[in-house]
Formats: structure tokens, C-alpha cells, sequence
């Protein structure tokens, strides 16, 4: 008897890569590939949001730092502003921005109860942000320090480019100080019938720029002037033979002319 044997001849169909040994080095390679590119589309379109982003925090920083270093003039009560920032407490701008947040040693704030006058170190006058840096606000939104300076009485970003000068975002951001500084202070006095008194003496306090009181006298007759009181609640002192009057000023203009006092001989 003869056997035959019949022997069935297997396709092999090709099904891909064998994932069981992962992706092929050709398929690693075109996945960076396309990642970088996308990466490099999202943050051509996302840079100028990017950089209008930096450009609004730092003006609403240093707005901030000014109002820490001024006061603000919209914080009215009963008529009379109110917030002076450290100038108000110090009598002058700080020698750092960390003087801002930091006492050292600047002189404690206190209250003179003969003059009714408070002055010295009252802060912090502004605080770090939620990224718990305690020197945050000493530098703009792309991570450079301010340019600040006591002498030329300004606040400065370089920009985006954290140089001098340029244009668009390169531009630096300026926040002048010195019209906010310092007043002339100048009033009358006269007797009940409308006449100029003679004083012995007017006196004004201020804090002296470190933080110490000081003072300014003139005598003389029914007029008084007072040059480069910083801004802030001052106290104005008369003096005669027979009585002393104190009073609470308000200096925040460039020339402040105080109502005319009344005092009865």
C-alpha cells in the first residue's frame, strides 16, 4: 500500500512590528521629532502673551512699590488723606527696596504725645508674593532687579531685555519719586479781631529721612513759611509767653497753605 503525505504550504502575513520587543528606533526618533516641533510652534504663539503677561506684572509691581514708598492718595478719612508709606513714617525715601519689608536698623516707630507727632519704622510696607521669596518685589517680571536709587529718586525696569533703553517690550519702565517727596508749608495767624499775632515761635515736625524727629522754627509776626517738609500728618507747634497750641497738618501737595489760626489774646 503505498502512504502518501500531503503537505500544506503557510502564508506569512506580515502584521507590523513586534510590540512585544516596544517601538522601533525609527519610531522613537519621529515622536521627538514632532514633539519638538510642536513644542516650538506653542511658544512662538504663546511668546508675545508671554511677554505681555511680564510686561503687566511688572507695572502693577512697581505701582505697588511706589504705594509702599509714598502712600496712597485715594485713602481718604474724614476728609484728609491718609496713607503716607514710608516717606510718611521716615520723612524720606528708603536707602533699598528692602527697606521696605525689612526694619534693621531703622529707627521703631514711636509717638510723641508733647507734639502729638508719631514717626520712625512702621512697616513691613509691602510683602513677597505666594511664591514665599522674601525679595520678590525687588525684581520685574522677567527676573531682573529693579534699577532703584534714593539719590536720583527713581524706580526702573530694563524690560525684557534687562538693558537700557530699546523699544516694545526691550523699553524701560520709569517710575519718578521726587514729585511725591517734599512741600513748602506756609500759613497766618491772627488774634480774634482778624489782626496778625505776635508768636514767640512756630515749629513744624517731621521725621528727619532716617527715621528721627526734627524740626523747623521761625518767629515772627502773624506769617510763617516752611521749605522741603517731607509729605505726611505733621505736627505744627505755637508758642507765646502764655500758651503753646498744637496742631495736626496735612502735607501732600507741593505747597501747602494752611488755614488761617485763630488765637485769642
Amino acid at each position: 500500500m503505498a502512504l502518501f503525505s500531503h503537505h500544506q504550504t503557510q502564508k506569512k502575513v506580515y502584521d507590523g512590528p513586534n510590540r512585544e520587543n516596544g517601538f522601533t528606533l525609527v519610531e522613537i526618533v519621529l515622536v521627538i521629532i514632532l514633539i519638538s516641533i510642536l513644542a516650538g510652534t506653542a511658544i512662538t504663539y504663546m511668546k508675545p502673551s508671554m511677554d505681555s503677561y511680564r510686561f503687566e506684572s511688572t507695572v502693577k509691581e512697581m505701582k505697588t512699590i511706589k504705594r509702599a514708598i509714598l502712600g496712597d492718595p485715594d485713602i481718604i478719612i474724614n476728609g484728609i488723606r491718609n496713607s503716607f508709606g514710608y516717606v510718611g513714617d521716615m520723612g524720606g525715601l528708603p536707602s533699598t527696596l528692602e527697606d521696605l519689608a525689612v526694619q534693621g536698623d531703622q529707627p521703631s516707630w514711636q509717638y510723641d504725645n508733647t507734639n502729638m507727632i508719631g514717626y520712625g519704622w512702621n512697616g513691613p510696607y509691602i510683602k513677597a508674593d505666594f511664591t514665599e521669596d522674601p525679595s520678590s518685589y525687588t525684581y520685574d517680571g522677567w527676573g531682573y532687579d529693579y534699577i532703584y536709587s534714593d539719590t536720583n529718586k527713581q524706580l526702573k525696569s530694563y524690560g525684557q531685555d534687562g538693558e537700557g533703553s530699546g523699544s516694545d517690550y526691550d523699553e524701560d519702565i520709569t517710575v519718578d519719586l521726587d514729585p511725591y517727596m517734599a512741600s513748602q508749608v506756609c500759613g497766618n495767624i491772627n488774634n480774634g479781631s482778624g489782626l496778625a499775632f505776635d508768636f514767640d515761635n512756630v515749629t513744624i515736625y517731621y521725621p528727619d529721612g532716617s527715621g528721627s524727629l526734627t524740626s523747623q522754627t521761625v518767629a515772627g509776626s502773624g506769617y510763617y513759611s516752611f521749605n522741603n517738609v517731607p509729605f505726611g500728618i505733621r505736627s505744627l507747634v505755637i508758642t507765646q509767653g502764655y500758651g503753646t497750641w498744637v496742631y495736626i497738618v496735612c502735607v501732600d501737595k507741593e505747597k501747602v497753605w494752611i488755614p488761617a489760626i485763630t488765637i485769642n489774646e
